[in-house]
């Protein structure tokens, strides 16, 4: 479930209102429920901060009310300001971490999931969208604000609970089914690989180039599995290192994985299928560059 409200001033002020009637023994102020969560911020495209967004399709990073925002300059009169975690396993979508504009949509490279501008799942992992925020952008001034109360901060009572306890559960079923999927395909043999892939023997093999040209791919691996394949701090245990023993993985197990990713995986895990997007020629590159990690 996905929390994801607008509403207009006069809205947000009978909220407030019957928030402070409800807390009056406590001594409630409008007062203190701005001063708290805050309206929102300005920006001036001047400041070396936001000095990016005077180009369109760039984006910045902000923090701001306990908020982990993206501005994003989408075109020469409009920037829009979305949530900056990933609603499939929180990955950070600033441009310096997993974040990447183009073509109108947002795309996390942890584990591809896509989003419009306005926020929505175009397509990946994720179920949910990226909660969006009011922006009023002045072109010619190179200034602009951003309105936090339509998208309430998810502080306290039932919705807090709520989505505590549901990022709980996804979480925990994410990490059995992970680590479930490694155990069942590291160990698997035969029984566990399809039998397309079963024997098949990577043609790069004898190819002395092979793995520097599958390390330029496996920047789409680093956020779970690490840099050179120790282990990544993604996922809770963490993704399969690849700096070890290697000796009960077939080649043909190597590529299964990587082409069917998670979904097609032992007892399934968050792996995305990199068949998707990349050629054989790529992928079995790449299953020679995991082996040039191995112990």
């Amino acid at each position: 479930m996905s929390y994801q409200v607008t509403l207009d001033r006069r809205s947000t002020l009978r909220l407030i209102g019957a928030t402070c009637i409800i807390t009056a023994l406590k001594g409630c102020t409008v007062a203190d429920i701005f001063s708290e969560a805050g309206e929102g911020f300005t920006f001036d495209l001047s400041d070396p901060q936001f000095a990016p967004l005077n180009e369109v399709g760039q984006m910045v990073g902000v923090d701001s009310g306990g908020r982990e925002l993206l501005l994003i300059r989408r075109s020469e009169d409009e920037v829009i300001a979305l949530n900056r975690k990933c609603t499939h396993q929180e990955f950070d979508l600033a441009p310096d971490a997993f974040g990447s504009w183009s073509n109108d949509q947002l795309t996390c490279r942890g584990h591809f999931s896509v989003f419009s501008h306005t926020g929505a799942v175009v397509s990946g992992l994720a179920k949910s969208p990226l909660p969006s925020y009011d922006v009023t952008f002045d072109e010619p001034e190179g200034t602009g604000q951003v309105n936090f109360l339509s998208v309430p901060a998810p502080e306290g009572g039932e919705m807090a609970g709520e989505m505590a306890g549901e990022v709980a559960g996804e979480t925990a079923g994410e990490v059995a089914g992970e680590t479930a999927g490694e155990m069942g395909g590291a160990g698997g043999g035969e029984g566990g690989v399809p039998s397309e892939y079963r024997d098949l023997v990577n043609p790069f093999a004898d190819d002395p180039d092979a793995a520097g040209r599958g390390e330029a791919d496996y920047v789409n691996c680093v956020g779970c599995h690490g840099a050179e394949g120790v282990g990544g701090p993604a996922l809770m245990p963490p993704a399969t290192a690849f700096n070890l023993d290697q000796s009960e993985w077939t080649d043909g197990y190597l590529f299964w994985r990587i082409k069917e990713g998670g979904a097609g995986g032992p007892a399934g895990t968050s792996m995305p299928a990199f068949g998707s997007f990349m050629s054989d020629e790529q992928m079995w590159q790449l299953v020679s560059y995991i082996r040039s990690l191995g112990s």
